[in-house]
């Protein structure tokens, strides 16, 4: 079966609490056991829904609105 790569993009305000590292693996973890749940053929997948990589960044207080331009303006992955 050919693998469809996908981006998923995830927005969220933060006072710095706990770590990206934990809030990223929390919500890797979570929509995993959900999505395996609703969709029982991504079990057959194998062990890992999600890739171990992940990006975060700073927006320094720039605008939402601002910010979902510039990621719709990126090109698809090839």
């Amino acid at each position: 079966m050919a693998q469809q790569r996908t981006t998923f993009t995830c927005w969220w305000s933060t006072r710095r609490r706990f770590p990206s590292p934990q809030l990223v693996n929390h919500l890797k973890g979570v929509s995993s056991r959900i999505l395996r749940q609703e969709f029982p053929a991504l079990a057959a997948r194998g062990t890992h829904l999600w890739t171990p990589s992940y990006f975060t960044a700073c927006a320094g207080g720039a605008p939402i609105e601002r910010l979902r331009e510039y990621v719709e303006a990126q090109e698809t992955p090839s």
